[in-house]
């Protein structure tokens, strides 16, 4: 651990939010932890992010510890309770979350005495919304090739493992680092169906005063990143596979007169492109992932979950 000051050498007033990327983090971020009227300090503010990511993703031949603790140092209150949440320090689906333990343990190393908050998901509502996603940032897979990516005889790049969301390796590594006194775990949906409760849980777990009544100052029904339609999900995926997009090196029209044709036409073709990817997503994920790929996962899940808070996945969604 370098030194910045005693404050921040105890870090026992830090928060780190991990993710998993679609569990509400935006609404976290933007509600409860950059909240002016709360006593948080949000250390990574939205603007700010890019930069933390950076620097936490980079290589080992890279890898600065000095950089993120001056980062840290420059926005660190010690009468508050500091709070940095970025969803990528969980590692990205898309990659198989290849780097997600190198990133746990750097966090290890940064602020030993921290407490972790890590949020998941039901798994196949989980990859459809990241399938989605993904098809809102210009994807041009279909869901069947983003399961089942092209190897080649020398693996050289990341990329989707269905094991990433396997939640419990990950959790399990994080009590080992912090202990699970210091691990907090909430599943996504306790956050849609009892939201005071999910907010309560984790006032509770960082000590902070009054907690019964900062769910009220807390703008509860509103909604952060709302997901596009599947509709757009789907033109956004054919016109990325003819044209190419910041997600494929390949286009295969570049006409600018096709462009403005498919642009006019086909997006206004009265098609229920909503039901077709809906249909194409539900047998996708039907067709190559056993319904009980992830019980295993699951029991422990739970177990794991009841360390802080009585929950029932199977009420909840999960394959138990």
């Amino acid at each position: 651990m370098l030194n910045l000051n005693d404050n921040v050498n105890h870090n026992h007033n830090i928060l780190i939010h991990i993710g998993y990327h679609k569990t509400g983090t935006s609404w976290l971020q933007k509600f409860f932890f950059e909240n002016p009227i709360l006593s948080i300090n949000s250390v990574a503010k939205y603007k700010d992010r890019p930069k933390w990511v950076t620097e936490f993703i980079k290589p080992f031949y890279d890898y600065d510890e000095r950089i993120i603790l001056n980062y840290f140092k420059e926005s660190y209150k010690h009468d508050q309770l500091n709070v940095f949440s970025l969803e990528r320090l969980a590692g990205y689906p898309s990659t198989g979350g290849y780097d997600s333990l190198q990133i746990a343990q750097r966090l290890k190393s940064l602020f030993p005495n921290a407490k972790i908050l890590i949020a998941v998901r039901e798994q196949f509502s989980m990859i459809k919304s990241h399938y989605i996603e993904y098809l809102k940032s210009n994807g041009t897979a279909k869901l069947e090739e983003l399961l089942n990516p092209k190897r080649f005889y020398l693996i050289r790049n990341p990329v989707f493992e269905l094991n990433y969301f396997k939640y419990i390796d990950l959790i399990q590594e994080y009590d080992k680092l912090f202990s699970k006194d210091n691990v907090l775990v909430l599943p996504y949906e306790l956050m849609k169906n009892s939201p005071v409760k999910f907010i309560e849980s984790i006032c509770k777990f960082c000590q902070m005063k009054d907690y019964e009544n900062i769910p009220k100052k807390l703008p509860l029904g509103q909604t952060v990143n709302k997901q596009i339609s599947l509709r757009k999900a789907y033109l956004n995926r054919t016109y990325s596979r003819l044209f190419g997009s910041n997600n494929s090196l390949e286009t295969i029209i570049s006409s600018n007169i096709i462009k403005f044709i498919y642009n006019v036409l086909y997006r206004n073709l009265p098609i229920d492109f909503e039901r077709k990817l809906e249909l194409e997503i539900s047998r996708t994920i039907k067709n190559h992932i056993d319904k009980y790929y992830y019980l295993e996962s699951n029991v422990l899940l739970e177990k794991r979950l009841k360390y802080h808070i009585k929950t029932d996945l199977k009420c909840l969604g999960y394959s138990l």
